[in-house]
Parts: C-alpha cells; structure tokens; sequence
C-alpha cells in the first residue's frame, strides 16, 4: 500500500520547465474584420445559419471598435 501511494505521489512531478521562448504572446495585430467577414461569407457560402449569428455580432463590435479607434 506504501509503495502504492509513492508512486502515485511521485508519478506527478514534472521534471522539464516551460521553456520562456515558447510561451511569448504572438504580438502581431489581426484584422479580426476581414477574418470575420472571410467566416460570414463562408457561412452564407454553406447555408451554416448557426456560424452566421456567432459572427455577425463579432463582426460589428469589430467594425465599432476600428471606427472609435
């Protein structure tokens, strides 16, 4: 029973460190609006009723934003 919970406690020890160049934030702006429109337009390509009513409103709040920019 003892060697039953070691190892259980030490099988979840994690031994490599998160490298801190593979977890920088991609810093490169997108053009969420065009990648918006690209998903409306392929939504209504595809009849995808449901794709549309996710987009259609981060489209606008898109739009608003760079418009008040």
């Amino acid at each position: 029973m003892r060697i039953l919970l070691l190892l259980f406690l030490s099988s979840c020890v994690s031994i490599n460190q998160p490298n801190p160049n593979i977890s920088k934030i991609n810093k490169n702006p997108k053009n969420w609006v065009k990648i918006y429109e690209h998903e409306l337009q392929s939504a209504r390509e595809n009849n995808d009723l449901d794709a549309w009513r996710f987009f259609w409103p981060e489209y606008l709040k898109e739009r608003y934003k760079q418009r008040n920019k």
